[in-house]
């Protein structure tokens, strides 16, 4: 688990995709040198391939679960691009980008795809390995092909609706046998007369702004009884778009498809009107609202219960408003406890929509470091490096690195990091 963690984007599972087509203007063509083999480029992509490690042991697992080994040559922790593209009866059904990082060695990755099969046919994944950089590319390696038999059997559908009092707050109710769901967030487009999709969401899970993000729907995933009342607040997607009209469209989500498929796209809701004038602001997330309303001096603390594994830009915000006000945070996520920590005045507000839980625990976690009544630390400023930081503290670089076992990258720390001395 821990392996499969750390092949995550540390920031949020940051994908570019195109899903139902090609990305980049991916294409297939045919290798001369290979007159048995097929291969992908992308357009604009002149890199030469094999100048990187391929991935390995490319194949389906667990509801179709994109799963590979690649192994980083390096001695250090390492930020990589996965390029994946999933075929269906030997045309592209969809293609995408996921930043990762790894540590040296061995590592472990999967993604669901199964949101992706919809009908019956033959599928197989395509993947390449390129540097962070984009100067250095793999080879493309595949996996096998899988026949895929859409069962009779299907999940229901659901229509959501705005919560009256709390403007951006939606409700849907739940679908009976779903282990996740679909949310898209659309605003009428006065210049074409027509719902355009903003947001697409997958849960539980991260999003992207262009489309489909991997998810944690699965075999092991809880499924839902049906009925209750479902609830996601879009408040932070609607402040980023601003005023206009909007509405959502669910779908229910299947934790093994071989058995039940994916359900239907419900209707979409009704419309929330979202003012220019202020009067209609969207309803803050569970962590701003507890910032907002916290002490002076205090210690807002945010546990397992309350479902929170993430922070928006607006927790962010918030916490750098009020300046003294502290974060203590646990949570689990993909099966790890994390506990972070951000102190009163150090919270970042970088212009990145949403801080991951991965992100959250390679730059505040005190999983390993001293008690938070009894531990000294040092927020990074700009310009900071762990060395300065050692000798402006009597210390060695060894002897900070290892009083910090959450920082996988020496060379990699940014400004409101938390480095812990004793």
């Amino acid at each position: 688990m821990k392996r499969q963690a750390m092949m995550t984007s540390l920031m949020t599972l940051a994908l570019l995709v195109s899903p139902l087509g090609c990305m980049g203007g991916l294409t297939r063509v045919n290798a001369e040198e290979q007159p048995e083999a097929e291969l992908y480029s992308v357009s604009g992509n002149t890199q030469e391939t094999g100048t990187m490690p391929a991935p390995t042991q490319v194949q389906f697992h667990d509801n179709y679960r994109c799963g590979y080994w690649w192994e980083n040559t390096t001695n250090d922790f390492i930020y990589y691009v996965n390029e994946i593209v999933l075929e269906k009866d030997g045309a592209v059904l969809w293609s995408g980008t996921m930043l990762c990082g790894a540590e040296p060695g061995n590592e472990f990755s999967d993604q669901p795809l199964a949101q992706y099969m919809e009908e019956t046919g033959s599928y197989q994944l395509h993947m390449r390995i390129m540097s962070e950089d984009g100067q250095q590319v793999s080879e493309w390696s595949s996996s096998p092909v899988v026949e895929y038999t859409r069962p009779e059997q299907t999940l229901g559908t659901t229509v959501g609706h705005w919560d009256e009092e709390r403007k951006g707050l939606f409700h849907y109710p739940a679908v009976k046998d779903a282990a996740g769901y679909q949310w898209r967030l659309l605003k009428w487009d006065e210049g074409s007369g027509q719902w355009v999709t903003k947001w697409q969401y997958w849960e539980p899970g991260t999003w992207t702004g262009n489309g489909v993000a991997f998810d944690d729907v699965g075999l092991k995933s809880p499924t839902c009884a049906g009925g209750e009342d479902m609830t996601r607040n879009f408040s932070y997607e609607i402040n980023t778009h601003g005023p206009g009209r909007y509405r959502v469209a669910v779908r229910a989500l299947s934790g093994n498809i071989d058995v039940t498929a994916n359900g239907a796209e419900g209707e979409m809701s009704d419309v929330l009107e979202i003012s220019g004038g202020g009067q209609s602001a969207p309803a803050p997330t569970l962590v701003e609202s507890r910032v907002a309303a916290a002490e002076s001096g205090s210690v807002v603390k945010i546990t397992k219960e309350d479902h929170v594994n993430a922070l928006s830009n607006a927790d962010m915000k918030e916490l750098l408003k009020k300046g003294d006000v502290s974060l203590e945070m646990e949570y689990t996520y993909e099966g790890v406890d994390y506990r972070i920590y951000i102190p009163a005045g150090t919270a970042m507000d970088n212009d990145i929509p949403w801080y991951g839980p991965l992100y959250l625990a390679q730059y505040y976690s005190v999983n390993n470091s001293p008690d938070l009544e009894t531990s000294s630390y040092v927020a990074v400023r700009r310009g900071d490096t762990l060395s300065k930081i050692a000798h402006a503290n009597g210390m060695t670089i060894d002897e900070l690195t290892a009083k910090n076992p959450q920082i996988k990258n020496p060379n990699k720390i940014i400004p409101g990091q938390i480095v812990y001395i004793n």
